[in-house]
């Protein structure tokens, strides 16, 4: 038996911000007064309380784990058996401009995957001459695309002096989701006959796909000034 676990700990970091804020990538022009401006307005306007505020780091997690069971079931037969497991996520830029464009913290999105990988093979050699081989493995796989604002109202931006500031799920993100299965199986025997060897197999993979990729399904709102945005 053999087992193995791995662990990464680390952070995404995120650098634009308005005048004055002491962050590595201002965004000229971007001003403090401009920032709270929109705050306030998107809560007294519209009724949004939480922009997500100014994102500089957040935590990132990846794990995997190993198992796997070799078995002598006697002279002429053995098993192996092995189980994988990966789940990794990061927080994520949607538009990454580092010198016009600010996004709030609501419009940045986790993307990430969890994987489960189940695989067994049996070896036998029935006699002298002749021997089989049989694989077989499953993986699934879940991918994660997942806006911070959780998808409550659409891409919102506010355009200005050639700056843009993002709030809202991102637009690529509105209905966006990935998962898959794959099924292999595989056959093989094995005949030597004096010098040579006969050898005949099967092989089949089945596959079960669900990719949604839809933009801009809660929808998109585009102001050409902060002036208009607060009316």
């Amino acid at each position: 038996f053999f087992g193995a676990y791995e662990k990464f700990e680390g952070a995404n970091l995120f650098f634009r911000a308005p005048v004055g804020s002491g962050q590595p990538n201002i965004i000229t022009g971007f001003t403090q007064a401009i920032y709270d401006q929109i705050v306030n307005g998107a809560r007294t306007v519209y009724g949004i309380d939480d922009l997500g505020g100014t994102p500089t780091s957040n935590p990132t997690v990846d794990e995997k784990y190993l198992a796997r069971l070799d078995w002598n079931i006697n002279d002429r037969h053995r098993a192996a058996f092995t189980y994988n497991y990966a789940k990794g996520l990061n927080l994520t830029e949607s538009d990454s401009n580092q010198v016009t464009q600010f996004e709030f913290g609501n419009h940045l999105y986790d993307r990430g995957a969890e994987l489960k990988a189940y695989s067994g093979q049996l070896f036998s050699d029935w006699t002298d001459n002749f021997s089989t081989e049989v694989r077989a493995s499953y993986n699934d796989v879940d991918a994660t695309v997942k806006c911070r604002d959780g998808g409550t109202i659409g891409e919102v931006q506010i355009q200005f002096s050639g700056r843009t500031i993002f709030f809202g799920c991102d637009d690529s993100r509105h209905s966006n989701d990935l998962n898959y299965t794959v099924l292999s199986l595989k056959g093989k025997a094995n005949y030597r006959a004096g010098d040579h060897t006969l050898s005949v197999g099967a092989e089949r993979q089945t596959y079960e796909v669900f990719n949604q990729f839809i933009q801009n399904t809660e929808g998109l709102f585009i102001f050409n000034s902060v002036a208009s945005f607060l009316s």
